[in-house]
């Protein structure tokens, strides 16, 4: 399989495709004229994904070169720009928009917000006394759902891309574990205690500073013309939502999810 990447974006994708052993051809034609990124090969059939790679930074908008922090905005463009690029596909091969935002909130709240609408608190109103029951407090998709109904019902899913640094963890064990024997409030105790770790870690290649890993938290659309098999992006370190019990969740996490850093 020969690296095709374009961009940053496109560079990390590649290498959780190869980090999960699939392999890809790039750039095929769909049928429209249009020609997706990434054709991926999995034992459920053929994947298709369009990357994008999110460029707005919430430094910027804090920093009142931008506006108002919308947590959704961004995403949603993200998602709106590359919907076209797999309109051909609709119930012929899943089509999955992958996302870098290295720069924005990519929480499940903002991203299934963004995607579903944006989430809103209901509560049921007692109109005899005009007071809210806060113990049936509940969130709900709201208005601006990039997908609903049959609004870009071709797009399967949408992927985030995320890092991590998988030697992280056990330092951040080890500290913690230390500073249950130290004691947590004095900040002259515990701050060489983690320096000290770090220190240690460092120096003994168990803690590797600049490594960083990718992995996908899947977010699969309920009106999709042509579902994501949840074994595709299913990963050690992966994640996947999609409606369960009536609520939009979580349904899906690989076996070391747990091992990811605090």
């Amino acid at each position: 399989m020969t690296a095709m990447a374009q961009n940053e974006a496109e560079t990390l994708f590649e290498t959780y495709l190869a980090s999960q052993g699939l392999v890809f051809a790039y750039e095929q034609e769909a049928g429209d004229g249009r020609r997706p990124d990434y054709w991926v090969e999995t034992a459920a059939g053929v994947v298709v994904c369009e990357v994008r790679h999110v460029t707005a930074s919430i430094s910027n908008v804090l920093g009142g070169t931008v506006g108002s922090l919308d947590p959704y905005r961004p995403l949603a463009r993200a998602v709106k720009a590359k919907s076209r690029q797999g309109r051909g596909l609709a119930g012929v091969h899943p089509y999955v928009v992958v996302l870098w935002a290295p720069g924005w909130d990519v929480s499940d709240f903002a991203v299934s917000g963004a995607l579903f609408g944006n989430l809103t608190m209901v509560m049921p109103l007692d109109s005899d006394t005009a007071t809210a029951d806060t113990s049936q407090v509940h969130t709900e998709f709201g208005r601006d759902a990039v997908m609903h109904h049959d609004e870009r019902a071709h797009i399967s899913a949408v992927a985030i891309l995320r890092q991590f640094n998988p030697t992280l963890r056990a330092a951040q064990d080890e500290i913690a574990h230390q500073l249950d024997d130290v004691g947590r409030g004095d900040i002259g105790t515990s701050v060489p205690v983690i320096q000290q770790v770090f220190q240690r870690r460092e120096a003994d290649g168990t803690f590797e500073p600049d490594l960083q890993k990718p992995r996908l938290v899947t977010y699969h659309n309920p009106q999709a013309t042509k579902p994501l098999d949840r074994d595709v992006f299913n990963g050690p370190f992966d994640q996947q939502w999609a409606p369960m019990d009536g609520e939009y969740r979580q349904v899906a996490a690989g076996r070391l999810v747990e091992s990811l850093p605090h």
